[in-house]
Formats: C-alpha cells, sequence, structure tokens
C-alpha cells in the first residue's frame, strides 16, 4: 500500500472536525455483459473517512496487460492509498505493478503478467484505490471517469472492452465549523 495527500481541517479551537461521509454510487449495472472494465465497491483497505473502489474486469479471456487512469475532481478528493487485487496475480504470476499518483485527480496504473505465465481469463478485482476528502469540509460530488483503458493479449495486441463504467462519489461534512 503506498500513501499521499494532503489532511484534513480543524475547528476555530483547534478540535479537529470529524471526517466527512463518502458515499460511492458505481455505474455498472449488477450483471455486466460483454468484456467490461468497471469500479466497484469494496470492503479492503476500509478505513473512517475514506472511500475504497476496487477496479474490476468482466469477462476477460488470455489478458497479459491492463492500463488505464481514473480521474476525479481533485478539488474534492485526494488519492490516498492502492493495494493489489488478485484476479491479475492468477496461477501465482508474478505482477509487474505501475503506478502513478503525482497529477492531482488521477490514478494512472500499468500492470503486466509475465510471459513464461498463463494468461487470466475470467472476472475479478485487478486494483483497490482508496480516496480521502481534500479537507474536513469538503463538500459536493465529483464523478469517476475513466481515461483510455486497454486490455491486451502476449503480443501487446488490444483484445478489447466493450464499456467502462465509472460512478460518482458524494462527499458531504460531517459537522460545519464553528464561526470565527
Amino acid at each position: 500500500m503506498s500513501g499521499g495527500g494532503s489532511g484534513a481541517g480543524s475547528g476555530s479551537q483547534g478540535t479537529p472536525l470529524p471526517p466527512p461521509t463518502l458515499r460511492f454510487v458505481p455505474e455498472a449495472p449488477s450483471t455486466v455483459v460483454g468484456q467490461v472494465v468497471s469500479l466497484q465497491p469494496t470492503g479492503k483497505m476500509g478505513e473512517t473517512g475514506k472511500v475504497v473502489l476496487a477496479v474490476w474486469l468482466h469477462n476477460q479471456d488470455r489478458v497479459f496487460r491492463f492500463r488505464g487512469s481514473v480521474r476525479w475532481d481533485r478539488n474534492l478528493l485526494d488519492y490516498d492509498a492502492w493495494g493489489e487485487g488478485d484476479w491479475f496475480k492468477q496461477g501465482g504470476a508474478l505482477v509487474n505493478w505501475t503506478v502513478t499518483t503525482s497529477t492531482p485527480g488521477q490514478i494512472t496504473f500499468s500492470m503486466d503478467r509475465p510471459s513464461t505465465a498463463s494468461a487470466a481469463s475470467g472476472s475479478g478485482e485487478v486494483l483497490i484505490i482508496r480516496l480521502k476528502p481534500k479537507t474536513a469540509v469538503s463538500n459536493g460530488t465529483t464523478p469517476l471517469q475513466w481515461d483510455q483503458p486497454v486490455v491486451s493479449d502476449s503480443t501487446g495486441r488490444s483484445v478489447g472492452i466493450d464499456r467502462a463504467y465509472g460512478g460518482s462519489i458524494t462527499v458531504t461534512p460531517s459537522a460545519t465549523p464553528p464561526a470565527p
């Protein structure tokens, strides 16, 4: 797991405010058809005042490489941490993970299976992303949008994604700071 981002605010007396409430609404239907990438809720890496999303690949066949980016409103949320999903490690493959979070409001990732491993197939969780509110008084809704997700076979040829489902996160402050 890797971390980053900015801290929460405090009240006028130096009393920390409780973290905002975050609610993730996935765009994907409960049953997906075709070769799909989606963001789904997950209980992994959970922490109060943060939201945890799972990147899922659905109905895939002969996958060796997956690349993409997810974007959100950088004025509302900060990146907090990421973790490895298990699906891409099928058959005990040692996956090469590259995750970049240097652009505020975006996580970019690439994962590659070694050519000596058999391809990953089926559906499952490939990456876990944890986000947190920008401040203790953050308030609003941001879409979570995919930027060019690509699934490839052992030769680097795209094996196709029929649809990329994002979602939205609503941040609501738990308390209003006292007036100065």
